[in-house]
């Protein structure tokens, strides 16, 4: 929060002062104060131009208590508010130019502070100009194993009569790794364009680590481009082909 009147900030539960709601960084504070759910112009005072902040603290205080109260005064102390007549108002952490929440921003954030970053794409992997956006639409679901084979539909009971198995090579229950990777005929396909353009790449373990992993690097720029498109021709065709041959419609 960015707090300009200070009159829609929650003094101890919001994250205005420091990282993190003031109740979780001085728990022994927060717990005898009698103000917990005061706003911060609740809390702060102007007497004769000096700056006072009532804690609300209306009890005897232990000894433990007043190293904790000391510094939150000292932070509280070197508090300036953006503008006293304007609103206070929620800034995105993630964007550090101007606080503006975009979708792009919330991505490269979760990107960069998940502990498996593996498990998510880049973006321009996914969403492009060289393919149209029901594709992208389908890569970016396909990565989260949502679509719709018949492993997920058996388990929402869809279809309680079916026997789970890939129509491609009846060999193996389908499902969105199965189908679009490690299915027999999916692989033949994969293996072909692999050789073709002499690439050397390790079978993925699932969608969102090939989409991730492919790779597209070469000295031509058309090549470059061809490989680019590549991952998204091959899904978006085995995924027609596969529903096709149950008598499906393409694209659920």
């Amino acid at each position: 929060m960015k707090v300009g009147s200070g009159e829609s900030t929650c003094f101890w539960g919001d994250r205005w002062l420091v990282d993190g709601p003031l109740k979780t960084q001085f728990p022994a504070v927060y717990a005898i104060t009698s103000s917990k759910g005061g706003t911060v112009a609740q809390v702060r005072t102007t007497v004769d131009g000096e700056v006072w902040w009532d804690l609300g603290i209306n009890r005897r205080v232990q000894d433990h208590m007043v190293r904790e109260i000391s510094s939150l005064l000292n932070l509280l102390d070197g508090f300036v508010p953006e503008d006293g007549n304007e609103s206070d108002y929620r800034v995105w952490l993630g964007n550090k130019s101007n606080g503006t929440f975009t979708v792009k921003s919330c991505y490269l954030w979760l990107i960069s502070d998940c502990p498996s970053p593996e498990r998510f794409i880049h973006p321009k992997k996914i969403w492009s100009k060289h393919w149209p956006t029901i594709v992208s639409f389908f890569m970016w679901v396909a990565g989260l194993e949502k679509i719709s084979t018949q492993d997920m539909m058996c388990r929402r009971g869809w279809y309680k009569e079916w026997v789970n198995h890939c129509y491609m090579c009846v060999r193996d229950g389908e499902s969105a790794k199965h189908l679009l990777i490690h299915c027999d005929l999916a692989w033949r396909i994969w293996g072909l364009f692999l050789m073709d353009w002499n690439i050397k790449w390790a079978t993925p373990p699932d969608i969102t680590s090939l989409i991730s992993s492919w790779p597209v690097r070469s000295n031509s720029k058309r090549k470059v481009l061809v490989l680019k498109v590549l991952p998204a021709a091959i899904l978006w065709n085995f995924w027609k082909e596969g529903k096709e041959s149950q008598g499906l419609p393409r694209y659920q």
